[in-house]
């Protein structure tokens, strides 16, 4: 947090500086300064694909998945071959996860697969995604997939790395990795 809060005291205007500093907020699970420090980058340059993704990806692990759609579906708009892709379409999956609305987030899981940049991540969404759809054979299959992209995967990385604001978001995740039987 510190080197994060030197940035932004070295150049307050630079909207880089701000939505590092509200990742760190957000990894240390101070969800309402990451919104605090998104929010100053996306209005110091709206325009801008990732500073808008880190809004909405404060937003979301805040428990605020609904006005998270908003700069997450715009970060994409403003940059749609986006290198970061994969990661902006995770988010959104994990926002519509967060809804209930498993549908799209299979979408957009399978949308962030696609993507070069794609890793374990996407993957580890579309398997809660199907889980949470009630697609038991697609999430085995999908599962199968994330344990060989990632075989030391556990769902103790995501409580550990996903930092989510409530309780019951991290479970709503998780749950389909626990009701399905999912769990390596």
């Amino acid at each position: 947090l510190e080197a994060g809060r030197r940035a932004v005291s070295l150049d307050d205007q630079d909207f880089y500086a701000h939505p590092v500093l509200g990742r760190l907020h957000m990894i240390a699970r101070e969800h309402e300064s990451a919104i605090s420090e998104t929010r100053i980058a996306v209005e110091r340059n709206p325009n801008s694909a990732q500073a808008n993704f880190g809004l909405g990806l404060a937003l979301t692990m805040a428990g605020d998945a609904r006005r998270a759609m908003e700069p997450l579906t715009k970060a994409i708009a403003l940059s749609p071959r986006d290198p970061n892709l994969s990661s902006y379409a995770s988010v959104l999956s994990t926002s519509h996860i967060l809804q209930r609305d498993y549908k799209k987030a299979v979408g957009w899981a399978r949308v962030a697969m696609r993507q070069p940049s794609s890793h374990f991540i996407a993957q580890m969404h579309l398997v809660a995604a199907l889980g949470l759809l009630g697609d038991r054979k697609g999430a085995q299959k999908a599962r199968a997939k994330l344990l060989v992209l990632k075989p030391d995967f556990t769902l103790d990385y995501v409580v550990r790395s996903w930092p989510f604001k409530h309780a019951s978001d991290t479970a709503r995740f998780t749950m389909a990795y626990v009701k399905l039987g999912l769990i390596p």
